[in-house]
């Protein structure tokens, strides 16, 4: 694996433009932490680059958002199951794949409660998805993605780091913390921060196409904010 693939780096985005960050939306409210698991009814970075290196055939998205992975997948002919718990994702999600018709298996549910069949999925993205799971929760739930996914399948995963400037803001705020760097906010949500290169931990076994742990500058929607990423592309390769 080339160096290049594992990239550590601090710069500016002032055009909104990297990666296409929309996902995101800026954690830190007057009010308190604002809802990260909207996703984008555009499809991530990550998928649009990577997907085309997985072979044909199922995709699963567990935690769909509005849709723009699981729609992106279906119109480059994976057969898609889309999961996600809030049903307002869903129902824009649903509108999202009837306007670009295709069709997508949408599912209300609890990514935890899945059930996962062994090599049956060439592709499984999860988004912002570990940063709402306990460190515990996430290690087993990569441990059932690697399980659940094909010989050369692909996972797809981004999640905050502690570089994240909401990490301080909840350390100052003196949130519970329930397991290392995973904090329970009053209204039931957790919210986990991982450390330089604790993800590649998380998926031992797999082979990384893409890591990324950034730190970036961006300014849409909300105003100027810094961020803290780690992005992920592995393969399974057994």
């Amino acid at each position: 694996m080339q160096d290049s693939n594992f990239v550590r780096k601090k710069f500016i985005d002032i055009t909104d433009c990297f990666h296409q960050q929309e996902s995101y939306i800026s954690a830190m409210t007057d009010g308190g932490i604002n809802n990260s698991r909207m996703r984008s009814a555009r499809p991530s970075w990550l998928v649009k680059q990577y997907s085309g290196l997985a072979k044909s055939g199922r995709a699963l998205d567990l935690a769909c958002g509005q849709g723009g992975d699981a729609v992106y997948l279906a119109g480059q002919d994976f057969d898609v199951i889309a999961l996600d718990n809030l049903q307002d994702n869903l129902e824009r999600a649903y509108q999202l794949a009837e306007n670009k018709n295709v069709s997508v298996d949408l599912r209300n549910s609890d990514p935890l409660d899945f059930k996962f069949h062994k090599d049956r999925y060439s592709i499984i993205v999860a988004n912002n998805l570990f940063q709402h799971l306990k460190k515990s929760q996430s290690v087993d739930l990569a441990a059932k993605i690697v399980y659940g996914l094909r010989r050369e399948g692909l996972v797809f995963g981004s999640a905050l780091t502690v570089n994240d400037p909401s990490f301080k803001e909840i350390k100052k705020r003196k949130i519970a913390e329930i397991e290392k760097n995973c904090f329970q906010l009053s209204n039931g949500w957790l919210y986990s921060f991982f450390d330089n290169r604790e993800v590649l931990d998380i998926f031992p076994a797999m082979q990384p196409v893409y890591y990324s742990e950034t730190d970036y500058f961006r300014s849409q929607q909300t105003g100027a904010s810094w961020r803290g990423l780690v992005e992920f592309v592995f393969k399974k390769n057994c």
